[in-house]
């Protein structure tokens, strides 16, 4: 399934599951989704699988070209045929993209629309797909994502504390030399 929006920094290709198959961050925003799709080397892919008999398929929305093995919804069908209910199944379906884009940009808040990485052009994609490998580990992992804006405060352990209070210490020995 690939993600819509001129905002877009790059085309993700994920499962229901939400993880992340496959990543192209090559292109900057601005780039139309169809562009970056007819570049991609998992459209390649599939073009050779489906030349070799073999019936795979993605699901793309209206921004991208109808193909074999690209599925986009059925604009204007009309009520109560099968074509509207091919499209209804096909944005239920859909809908994890856009559900993997949202934790995605929710955990890795550099990747939101409004924030910028403020780095040429080949670093902010090596941050976009390490953004991407390590939701993937959150995912496998089972990490819980939690929609919260605050600060949680985690109180510290036994050792820690000690540790702490021992560096403050020495810090202060630091600054009273500095008085001398």
């Amino acid at each position: 399934m690939l993600p819509t929006g001129a905002a877009a920094v790059s085309s993700r290709v994920c499962d229901s599951d939400l993880k992340i198959s496959n990543i192209l961050s090559r292109y900057p925003g601005s780039t139309h989704d169809s562009f970056v799709w007819v570049n991609s080397g998992v459209r390649e892919r599939l073009m050779d699988m489906w030349a070799m008999g073999e019936r795979c398929w993605l699901l793309g929305d209206s921004g991208y070209p109808h193909e074999p093995w690209l599925h986009t919804p059925i604009l204007n069908a009309e009520e109560g045929t099968l074509e509207a209910r091919n499209t209804r199944y096909h944005i239920k379906a859909r809908s994890a993209v856009e559900r993997c884009i949202g934790l995605l940009k929710g955990r890795f808040r550099c990747l939101l629309l409004g924030r910028k990485l403020e780095y040429e052009p080949r670093k902010a994609c090596k941050f976009i797909n390490a953004c991407c490998v390590l939701h993937n580990m959150c995912v496998l992992g089972g990490v819980p994502y939690v929609e919260d804006d605050g600060y949680q405060v985690i109180p510290l352990q036994q050792g820690v504390t000690s540790m702490l209070n021992e560096a403050r210490a020495v810090r202060e020995g630091i600054i009273r030399r500095l008085q001398n």
